[in-house]
């Protein structure tokens, strides 16, 4: 059973993030040993609903303008409850694993972030306990760009997506025209790849919502038509999943670009 629908939920704090060491994973992961391996993809934060709220203040939430579709889901706890924007009402599958929530764009769309809020508090054997994001231009390059593994999350899992793999032009000149002067378009956000463990560094280690959307926003995004969020797995072997709402951020609002100086690379 295919449900479709089209629509976006709330807990508290201020602008300052939680020390990496929670209940459940780490909101942050620690960085990463320099004689490890690098990471396949930057590790997820947990934030509370003011904190999303103010992250939201930043990034443009680019859900609205997209088709949602899930691969199954309870009567009265669909699409609709996924995007409601209240933390109380949910998305209910009802089959069997995997589990996904599609999001179909009109058009090549730039995607920075997702973010998904569980509850194990609430949901236990119903919160997912791994997901897999994925994105691609069609059907057929749909590839993996992202893994949380989770313990007991409560609250909004903000997961980075970063394309690694690009190398973005060189900053234009000013408006002014003036030689060695850079223009503060967000279009040129950096001039060579970022590697992922600097980014992971960078990001786990941010004490404030401003200093992660800073940070986030400094990498190259994803570009895609279609996103599935894939859930693998749930607490304590459950079958059925839990999901309270997800937000997909895109490019930053003009405010943020002009605060932040046009996101200089991290580097």
């Amino acid at each position: 059973m295919t449900a479709r629908g089209r629509a976006q939920p709330t807990v508290a704090d201020d602008d300052a993030l939680p020390a990496t060491a929670t209940a459940a994973p780490p909101p942050v992961a620690s960085a990463p040993a320099t004689t490890t391996a690098a990471p396949s993809c930057i590790p997820h934060r947990l934030l509370t609903d003011v904190q999303l709220t103010e992250y939201s203040t930043h990034c443009r939430e680019v859900g609205a303008v997209a088709t949602w579709i899930v691969s199954s889901a309870k009567y009265g706890n669909g699409v609709h409850q996924l995007r409601d924007d209240n933390a109380q009402t949910f998305w209910q599958s009802d089959g069997a694993l995997p589990h996904t929530v599609r999001v179909e764009f009109p058009k090549l769309t730039a995607v920075h972030a997702v973010a998904i809020c569980l509850s194990f508090a609430s949901d236990e054997s119903y919160t997912p306990a791994k997901v897999s994001i994925r994105a691609g231009t069609h059907e057929n390059d749909v590839a993996e760009v992202a893994v949380l593994d989770m313990v007991q999350p409560n609250g909004w899992v903000l997961q980075t997506l970063m394309d690694d793999t690009v190398t973005t032009p060189s900053p234009a000149p000013s408006s002014s025209g003036a030689p060695g002067e850079e223009s503060s378009s967000s279009s040129n956000i950096l001039q060579k790849p970022l590697d992922m463990r600097t980014a992971s560094l960078a990001i786990s280690k941010a004490d404030s919502v401003t200093t992660l959307a800073r940070h986030i926003l400094s990498l190259a995004p994803i570009y895609c038509t279609v996103l599935l969020v894939l859930i693998p797995e749930n607490h304590q072997q459950g079958r059925d999943t839990h999901v309270r709402g997800v937000k997909v951020f895109g490019a930053p609002l003009p405010s943020t670009d002009k605060l932040f100086g046009g996101f200089e690379s991290l580097r």
